[in-house]
Formats: C-alpha cells, structure tokens, sequence
C-alpha cells in the first residue's frame, strides 16, 4: 500500500504545473542570476562582474502585463522599448514581448516557471534568470 501512495505522490508531481496559466499584473524583479550551466563555465572574476551588470540592468526592474496584452517594463537596457505586446504561452511556459503585434518584432523570449509563491522569468539568449514577485 505504502508502494503505491509513493508511486502516486512521484506521478502527481510529474504532471503539477510547472508554468503558471495566468501572468497577468504587475511583476517586479527582486533577484537576478546567472543560469548555473552556465557559471560552472566562468571564472568567479567574470561571474563577479556579469553579475554587477546584469544588477544594474535589472534590479527593481518590473513588467506590466496588462489584461490587454499591452506591457511596460522598466528595464534599463538598449534597444528596449518602454511600451510593448506580449503573449504568453501557458502550455510551453514562454513569455513572449514584442514592439508591436507583428511576430516579425520579437524582443524578447522569457520562460517562466513556478518557484513557490514566486516566478522565476529566464530571458532565452541572454543568460538571465529573474525571480519576481507580484507587486
């Protein structure tokens, strides 16, 4: 008996919901890092230094996801548009920001994934995880 609630408990959380299904609101960067794959790859100099960067660009930044699929962002880094579109994809987890609705103009590709109370948003191509809160 014992054997199957075991075997139960590990298949439930094999299939619990790894992505939210609702992203809309206010979320508001609280931590940022750098995947772990990828700080076994540099020395701690650079992580050090990556790490000052990325704090600079992303620290108290926020995302505003608003119900009409308009978003504002306050991140502080080049060629980021204050104003965009976004949509979310609840199955794959993927965030995706744009200029304007034309899927042509993808800024940004962002997974989001549940860690607890939180979110954790990883930029694909930048080598940036964000742990947000909703604000």
């Amino acid at each position: 008996m014992t054997k199957i609630i075991l075997i139960l408990a590990l298949f439930t959380g094999l299939w619990a919901d790894k992505h939210p299904k609702d992203i809309t609101g206010k979320w508001i960067v609280e931590n940022v890092d750098i995947p772990e794959e990828m700080a076994a790859k540099i020395s701690p100099e650079q992580k050090q230094m990556m790490m000052a960067m990325m704090k600079q660009s992303f620290n108290n930044a926020s995302f505003d996801l608003k119900p009409d699929h308009h978003c504002s962002t306050s991140l502080n880094m080049p060629n980021m548009p204050k104003m965009a579109y976004w949509d979310y994809d609840a199955k794959k987890g993927i965030l995706k920001l744009s200029e304007n609705k034309d899927e042509k103009d993808r800024v940004l590709y962002i997974s989001v994934t549940k860690s607890g109370n939180k979110l954790r948003f990883t930029m694909q191509k930048a080598n940036v995880v964000m742990t947000v809160h909703k604000g």
